[in-house]
This record gives structure tokens, C-alpha cells and sequence, in this order.
């Protein structure tokens, strides 16, 4: 075959070179378009993988706050618990030392009364001078006070 020569324009040039130039340009306007399109994959990517690691530290950082929230959760839960059982004690222990108070109330209203039966009967009884009647009732103050 019969190589095809190439044609001259009207300045003399030919006009074969001017193609390869031109096409020579575009293919470098190809390739720059190539690479600008590769670096903008390359900086895709970057950004993909850092996105993944901040993800991944995001997941990381949630978990940690969900076991130290389920810790918290749990120690308030005891400290609850233990209030509750501090409360109920408390309860117990009022309720008792209530109890022994009514009891000693109704123990002293009980002994006023033998007391003021007693004062009663010495007053009443018309062989009992006042002096005895005084003494009596001082030894009954005195052994109050001894209880």
C-alpha cells in the first residue's frame, strides 16, 4: 500500500502535521482530564477511608459511653437498693424504739396510779399522821428516780 502523503494548505504548510497536533493536543487533553479524574478517585478514596476511621472511632466512642452509662446505671441501681434497706431499717428501728416508748408510758401512767391509790388510801386512812403520809410519798419520788 501506498503511504498517503500529506496535503498542502494554501501557506505551504501541510496540513498532516497540523492533525498530529491537534490530535496530539486532544490526547494530552485526555490525559490531563485522565489524571485530574485519577486524583480526584485517589482523593475519593482518602476521604472514603477517613470517613470509615471516624466512623469506626464514632462506634467505638458510642459503646464506651453505653457500658460506662450501663455502670452507672447498675451503681445507681445498688445505691438505690441500699437506701431502701437503710429506709426500712430506719422504719424497724423507730417502730421499736415507738413500742418501748408506749410500753414505758403505760408503765409510769401504771405506776401513778398504785402511787396515787396508795396516797389515796394513806389519806383516807385515819391512823396515818401526815408526817407518815409525807415520808411515803418522798420514798416513792426517790425510787422514780432510781428507775
Amino acid at each position: 500500500m501506498k503511504k498517503p502523503t500529506p496535503k498542502q494548505d494554501e501557506a505551504g504548510k501541510s496540513t498532516g502535521s497540523k492533525t498530529n497536533a491537534q490530535t496530539v493536543n486532544k490526547v494530552l487533553d485526555i490525559g490531563k482530564g485522565i489524571v485530574s479524574v485519577s486524583s480526584g478517585l485517589i482523593d475519593l478514596g482518602k476521604e472514603k477511608e477517613k470517613t470509615n476511621q471516624v466512623s469506626i472511632k464514632a462506634a467505638a466512642d458510642i459503646e464506651v459511653a453505653r457500658q460506662t452509662t450501663e455502670r452507672h446505671r447498675l451503681s445507681a441501681n445498688v445505691a438505690h437498693d441500699e437506701i431502701a434497706r437503710l429506709r426500712e431499717k430506719d422504719d424497724k428501728d423507730f417502730q421499736t424504739a415507738m413500742v418501748k416508748l408506749a410500753i414505758e408510758r403505760d408503765d409510769k401512767a401504771s405506776q401513778n396510779r398504785v402511787r396515787e391509790s396508795l396516797v389515796q388510801r394513806l389519806v383516807q386512812d385515819s391512823e396515818v399522821n401526815k408526817a407518815q403520809i409525807v415520808d411515803t410519798y418522798q420514798a416513792l419520788l426517790n425510787n422514780e428516780r432510781k428507775n
